[in-house]
């Protein structure tokens, strides 16, 4: 019952009307307001087991009183520090918040006019520091359960000025019913200006990287991801699951894509402490089977972790699709997956490329593959060991934020991946490795460690492993076995005898 009631409160009496592709995201919120108000944007269960859905005519008029809240408090802040600047302000966020206040949020300060760098809250002090040192912000939007990495952070910043703190307003003060102020002036940003700052993860390298991206690239990134989104109108796409790295940076992205396409997030119940990101994963399958989403985006380790629950993974099998994306989604356990019914589908992008895939069609036992569309951006090119590499070109059509090759005498990105092409399926590639990963011999053959570390990772009773052996004669692997095997000698015996036979198998 709940299911029948879910879908047909994603539908609208009214025609989805798209929004100009040049309008940027904030005013693109606006367009729906006055040409969609009764079309469904977000959707969230209750406590008492009944589903709160929001229209654009709900969630726009408290996206320009948050614009009112953020303008306000930044110019009182100013004044009273003294600082005295020309530039654009720019809002790091860096709260615990749920997916949707964080949306919320963000859209306040594009509307503003401002500039929005949302920070990982899992970041140490000493980098959280470094990425204020390295953007420098002219304010820093925190609440309590974040206030003190915020403080711990801002006594390490090196900078002479640090950014003025702003207390981030909760779900319930965003949505208590005011109407003060209905409108919010627009602002006179240019497309190709900075409206939007990201950071990587850190995970290969000291320190994150920061992007400063453009209006123009989200709009641009978008429309890769709107090609095959544009089926999803009126149903509703689960973001529960989602790395923390896509909702704190990549959001906006995705919610132009959105707006765009027409299609509804399915969140956590925002007045609930556990939909704070991120949840857990049982709280997030719950999640599902109350808002009963049409497609689910998952992380590779979460998906792996609801593998062993014929009940979560019968509910997979319901649904359209499971959209993953990140590290690498184990083989087995998605070949597992797909032959007890669910459809899998990989997405492929960068940070300083935004999206390079669009969804395809059930992929069955080729879930590994994602589809890149042909577009001029995107050369594949062969690798003399038969792989492929990917050059991102920067175009006026579509600029990218950050390059660091050039391609036919353009400015273009190398992501640095490599890749192995579909035999028959044209423009359908999956991610094997990196290029600066790769490990070569002493004869000059090169190995790409990841497929052999996957394999090795099968075995049932080794935790982790590692190939190394650069200019050697020879590959070297390190094992780390599970805990109970370390603490039995007669265990890590029979371990080692079996890992061997394996090895010279």
């Amino acid at each position: 019952m709940l299911k029948a009631a879910y879908h047909s409160s994603c539908r609208s009496d009214m025609p989805f009307v798209a929004p100009p592709p040049s309008l940027a995201l904030e005013f693109q919120f606006d367009f729906h307001l006055l040409h969609n108000p009764t079309h469904v944007i977000a959707v969230h269960p209750l406590s008492n087991g009944t589903l709160k859905i929001y229209t654009f005519a709900d969630v726009v008029p408290r996206i320009h009183e948050l614009a009112y809240y953020l303008h306000t408090e930044v110019n009182a802040s100013t004044r009273s520090s003294n600082q005295c600047s020309n530039r654009t302000p720019i809002i790091a966020i860096l709260a615990t918040l749920d997916a949707f206040t964080y949306f919320m949020v963000i859209m306040g300060i594009l509307r503003a006019g401002m500039i929005a760098f949302p920070i990982s809250p899992r970041f140490s002090p000493s980098v959280t520091a470094y990425l204020i040192d390295t953007v420098q912000p002219s304010h820093i939007l925190t609440d309590e359960r974040s206030q003190h990495l915020t403080r711990n952070a801002l006594h390490l910043v090196q900078g002479s000025v640090k950014p003025c703190e702003i207390l981030a307003p909760s779900f319930e003060q965003i949505f208590t019913p005011k109407h003060a102020n209905t409108y919010f002036p627009k602002h006179s940003r240019d497309l190709h200006d900075i409206a939007y700052v990201i950071h990587s993860s850190s995970s290969s390298a000291m320190f994150p990287k920061t992007i400063h991206c453009s209006a123009h690239f989200m709009l641009k990134n978008a429309e890769v991801i709107g090609v095959g989104a544009l089926s999803f109108c009126g149903t509703c796409i689960s973001e529960l699951a989602g790395e923390l790295l896509c909702l704190y940076q990549k959001g906006c992205t995705a919610h132009t894509s959105k707006a765009r396409s027409g299609f509804a997030m399915a969140l956590l119940n925002p007045l609930d402490p556990s939909s704070i990101i991120p949840a857990s994963p049982k709280t997030i399958f719950e999640g599902f089977l109350s808002t009963n989403p049409s497609y689910v985006y998952a992380s590779p380790a979460l998906i792996e972790i609801w593998a062993h629950s014929p009940k979560i993974t019968l509910f997979l099998a319901s649904i359209k699709t499971v959209i993953t994306a990140g590290k690498r989604l184990n083989k087995a356990v998605g070949d597992a997956l797909v032959e007890r019914g669910v459809h899998i589908n990989v997405a492929f992008g960068s940070t300083e490329t935004g999206a390079i895939s669009i969804l395809s069609p059930d992929q069955g036992m080729d879930w590994e593959y994602f589809y890149a569309p042909p577009i001029q951006e995107f050369q594949f090119g062969r690798r003399p060991d038969g792989y492929y590499s990917l050059i991102v070109l920067s175009t006026q059509n579509r600029t990218l934020p950050v390059c660091n090759t050039t391609y036919a005498e353009t400015p273009a990105y190398d992501p640095g991946d490599i890749f192995m092409k579909h035999p028959t399926k044209e423009h359908h590639y999956c991610v094997i490795g990196r290029s600066s990963d790769q490990i070569m011999l002493m004869s000059g053959e090169m190995v790409n460690p990841a497929p052999i570390e996957e394999i090795i990772l099968r075995h049932q009773q080794i935790q982790s492993t590692l190939l190394f052996g650069h200019a050697q004669k020879y590959l070297g692997i390190l094992i780390e076995p599970i805990e109970a095997i370390l603490h039995d000698t007669i265990e890590l015996e029979i371990f080692l005898a079996d890992f061997q036979f394996v090895l010279d198998s």
